[in-house]
């Protein structure tokens, strides 16, 4: 009798998921139950369709351990060996750490202008798959930032205001975390003048320059004023300086604040005056003359703009030779005797300028002619002029120049005692009665 004796199949596979979902980096076991429990081979094989998703650790005894390699999705199968082709299968999703927080070293930061900062963000937790941030400014134009890598930046000021920085992970968690930034300006703490007085003449142009400290200050600007535009107007210049034109005499006072808040100020007294002479010159530093002569003498002052071109002349000895202003400010020199005088002229506007002409005086005196015909003599009535041509006039000076005969008579009625000083022909002679 013939006997076949068949095997006993595997007629299912129980795994103990069908499903499993891990976060990346955990691991787990899976099981199988191999039914009928008798079945004559009960040896399984284990396999994965996405090995970087997965692997598989065969730990015998109908088990495994899954590790998660990747973030993603795959499946195990497990089958039997003894031809009876049953398989069972488990799906396996492979998830990520998501961040759950992010952390910046400051919520908000106060920076002067021109100062930067660092700043930092700390992703939890640790071991989340994807710890990569990005960083984001609301307004560019007041801060810049600088990725340093390794989860910090730095904040770099470009201009005074407000501006949010937003750091965010990327791993699709949409984490995010913000700091507050306010950039205030570095006011101004100190200004000073060029200069604190200026002495001007009308005409002339100064130029006041300012000083701001600290060097860094945010706004260096300016503003320029005068309290009296009629004395002293200005002109601001392109570098922020500033030309004061002295207009009339008086003084104003020119001020400068600032700009930026700090509300500084300070100020220049300026004095206007007139111009003053700065030469005085005649046209004559020496004369001589006969006693009854009389010569003009001019002056010259400059600058030509000087406000007060007057002058005042004096004589040191006006018995020898007197002195008479003309209307153009000139003067007239009347040689009265013998002797020796100085003319001088000064400045009356405050410049105390000083010139001076020397005038020597002489006299021909009775004989000291050359006409020899002419006698010239004295009596108890008078003076006797002979030999003068009848129609030569005679003149007759008194020693304070005083014209007391003017006339052709040869006797000359003088009644009262002195020096005279006698013109006839061109000659010139002194006579005391």
């Amino acid at each position: 009798c013939a006997v076949k004796v068949e095997p006993i199949w595997v007629s299912s596979l129980t795994l103990s998921a069908e499903s499993v979902e891990l976060k990346i980096g955990e691991s787990t076991s899976l099981s199988c139950t191999v039914s009928p429990d008798n079945a004559t081979t009960k040896t399984i094989e284990w396999e994965v369709d996405n090995p970087d998703i997965v692997s598989l650790t065969d730990n015998g005894n109908g088990t495994i351990t899954v590790n998660t390699l990747a973030v993603g999705e795959a499946t195990i199968t497990v089958k039997a060996t003894d031809g009876s082709n049953v398989t069972a299968t488990c799906a396996v999703k492979v998830e990520p750490i998501w961040v759950s927080s992010l952390t910046l070293s400051a919520e908000s930061v106060e920076l002067k202008m021109g100062v930067s900062t660092s700043l930092s963000c700390t992703v939890s937790p640790d071991n989340a798959t994807t710890k990569d941030i990005e960083w984001e400014v609301d307004n560019p134009d007041i801060v810049s930032l600088t990725d340093n890598g390794n989860g910090t930046i730095t904040v770099n000021t470009l201009a005074v205001g407000e501006a949010t920085i937003t750091v965010k992970a990327t791993d699709g968690s949409n984490v995010t975390a913000t700091c507050a930034v306010k950039v205030e300006p570095i006011w101004v703490s100190s200004l000073t003048l060029s200069a604190e007085q200026l002495e001007m003449n009308v005409g002339d142009s100064e130029v006041i320059t300012y000083t701001i400290l600290p060097a860094n200050a945010t706004n260096k600007s300016v503003a320029w004023s005068s309290s009296d535009p009629a004395v002293a107007s200005i002109t601001t210049n392109a570098d922020g300086s500033v030309t004061v034109n002295a207009l009339a005499i008086g003084e104003a006072t020119i001020t400068t604040r600032t700009l930026d808040g700090s509300n500084l100020a300070a100020s220049c007294v300026v004095k206007v005056i007139p111009t003053l002479v700065k030469t005085l010159t005649l046209s004559a530093e020496q004369l001589e003359m006969n006693v009854g002569d009389s010569e003009v003498i001019t002056y010259t002052v400059l600058p030509e703009d000087a406000a007060d071109k007057s002058v005042a002349w004096s004589s040191n000895d006006s018995a020898v030779a007197s002195i008479t202003t003309n209307a153009d400010g000139s003067v007239t020199v009347n040689a009265l005797a013998i002797g020796e005088a100085t003319i001088t002229a000064r400045t009356i506007d405050g410049s105390n300028l000083a010139a001076s002409c020397v005038v020597k005086v002489g006299s021909a005196g009775v004989g000291d002619f050359d006409a020899a015909e002419i006698e010239i003599t004295t009596t108890a009535e008078g003076i006797v002029v002979k030999g003068a041509p009848a129609d030569c006039i005679i003149d007759v000076y008194t020693a304070a120049g005083v014209l007391v005969y003017h006339g052709y008579d040869s006797l000359i009625p003088i009644r009262n005692h002195g020096i005279y000083f006698v013109f006839v022909a061109g000659v010139k002679a002194k006579v005391v009665l």
